[in-house]
């Protein structure tokens, strides 16, 4: 996870998981009350591609767009010494 960047309008970080010689998945994750316009996303993926991995050849085959629900919420306890799997 690279915190470098900006942590504007949360906590923010980029990684990059290569998948072959020439091509990887590279996320902007941001953790925010709010959503950001898409465009804003596409930009700050766009900066750290250029400016960080210092890459300017590159196409974007496949974008992700969603929301992961976090919580703070104490979740109870489970016993999964029953849980059996066949």
């Amino acid at each position: 996870m690279d915190f470098r960047i900006h942590q504007t309008p949360g906590a923010s970080f980029v990684y990059v998981l290569p998948l072959s010689a020439d091509s990887a998945l590279i996320e902007y994750t941001l953790f925010t009350a709010t959503l950001l316009e898409k465009k804003v996303y596409n930009e700050e993926l766009k900066y750290y591609i250029e400016n960080f991995l210092h890459i300017n050849d590159y196409s974007i085959e496949e974008e992700e767009f969603g929301i992961i629900p976090m919580t703070n919420v104490k979740f109870p306890f489970m016993n999964m010494e029953f849980l059996i799997l066949e």
